[in-house]
């Protein structure tokens, strides 16, 4: 995972906050506490659905 997010942050910002984000969204179903709703909130709020 830190390989990951570390060629995540690389990129320039837009494209470095969609692979954050698509990182995030891979921890979710193991994470009783993602806060799911506000997530969506960003990615609706960012066009990025």
């Amino acid at each position: 995972m830190g390989g990951r997010i570390a060629a995540a942050i690389a990129q320039e910002p837009e494209a470095a906050a969609r692979a954050l984000f698509a990182l995030l969204r891979e921890l979710e179903p193991d994470w009783p506490e993602f806060p799911s709703r506000a997530a969506d909130a960003v990615a609706v709020r960012l066009g990025w659905r």
